[in-house]
Order: structure tokens, then C-alpha cells, then sequence
């Protein structure tokens, strides 16, 4: 079975508030959400981790949790 995640759980997991998750979301780099429910959003966790790291791997979140824009990185 798939293990779902909501703001909730990626907030106990990673850090990231619902603010940070919904501009990851705006700016494409985050998973669209496999559900919209009357209550929030649903990820696959896997997704949510994958991205997370692929995240961390590039600088755009730091180790406490914060985001770094990409105008801020040297790419």
C-alpha cells in the first residue's frame, strides 16, 4: 500500500511549514499533490522524501529547514 502525506506529516518529517510546502508547489519544485481533499493535500511519501533530498543535494533547503530561493544559488 502507498504511504500518503499531508502538510502535517511533512512538517513532523522534514520541517518544511505549509507556507515553504505551497511555494515549493508554486514554483514547480515540488510533487503535485495526488489528492485534494476538503482538508488538504495529499503526496506519495516517496515523492515528498525524493524530492526533499534532491532539494537538500542542491542548497535550496538547509539543514535547519529553511528555503533558499534560486536567484541565491550559484548554478
Amino acid at each position: 500500500m502507498t504511504e500518503l502525506m499531508g502538510t502535517g506529516e511533512i512538517r513532523q518529517a522534514y520541517g518544511l511549514t505549509r507556507v515553504q510546502v505551497w511555494r515549493l508547489m508554486e514554483s514547480g519544485d515540488f510533487p503535485d499533490p495526488i489528492a485534494n481533499l476538503a482538508r488538504g493535500r495529499l503526496w506519495r511519501a516517496e515523492d515528498v522524501k525524493a524530492t526533499v533530498e534532491q532539494l537538500r543535494r542542491q542548497g535550496r533547503i538547509t539543514s535547519d529547514g529553511r528555503l533558499v530561493p534560486r536567484q541565491y544559488l550559484d548554478v
